[in-house]
């Protein structure tokens, strides 16, 4: 199954593409009014230029500026990739790449799980589970098979903070699943690796909290 922005509209955000001035892109040396500079992140005429300290002895590798496109302009001197205003810089645009990176996931998990959730074949079984003074979340645990046979059995959040990889367990379930599922590792980055048995098969979540007894 196809995941894109014609079926979920929640996606479109992610589609922008910049008309003017291309070439000043993240990861560009630029010239702006406190020098020369590496741009870090850009939305449409907005960028943010990570600069060099005013002064030597500041600890910091760089600072970070925000300016229109017509306040810089491509630089003929690259930041040498030894340089700690490089290292600053490619920081940031790293980080925000982690950020951008999350946030279209959690969208797209969280979209599909809207959509399909309900379609989900077998066996459905609720329950309440304790979150102390934050109240309680209700739990559904999905038994059955997909329409190629090929058994399931996991539990969901109904009200999923941080619905990945629920998408990908959906999918599985209605038989339109490409192999694979979407993990995180220790630095936040998303990545997508072979479905195990223990991905679709794990019962209830042994980790939820305690379970309220209605």
């Amino acid at each position: 199954m196809n995941i894109t922005s014609e079926k979920f509209p929640k996606l479109k955000q992610f589609n922008k593409k910049v008309n003017k001035n291309r070439n000043i892109r993240v990861g560009v040396t630029v010239n702006t009014p406190r020098g020369i500079g590496i741009v870090t992140w850009r939305q449409n005429e907005n960028v943010e230029v990570a600069v060099k300290p005013d002064r030597k002895e500041e600890l910091l590798p760089c600072y970070r500026y925000r300016y229109t496109i017509a306040d810089i302009t491509i630089s003929d001197n690259p930041v040498d990739s030894k340089d700690r205003l490089y290292e600053g810089a490619w920081y940031w645009i790293t980080n925000y790449a982690i950020i951008e990176n999350q946030k279209y996931e959690l969208i797209k998990h969280n979209s599909i799980f809207e959509e399909y959730e309900w379609m989900i074949p077998g066996k459905r079984t609720d329950r309440t589970i304790s979150a102390g003074e934050w109240g309680s979340y209700k739990y559904r645990r999905y038994t059955g098979v997909n329409k190629y046979g090929e058994p399931f059995d996991f539990e969901l959040c109904l009200k999923p903070a941080f619905p990945i990889p629920y998408g990908d367990r959906i999918l599985y379930t209605l038989g339109e699943s490409d192999g694979y599922i979407t993990d995180i590792n220790g630095n936040g980055w998303i990545f997508h690796r072979k479905i195990k048995d223990s991905d679709i098969k794990y019962g209830i979540c042994k980790y939820a909290g305690k379970e309220i007894k209605e």
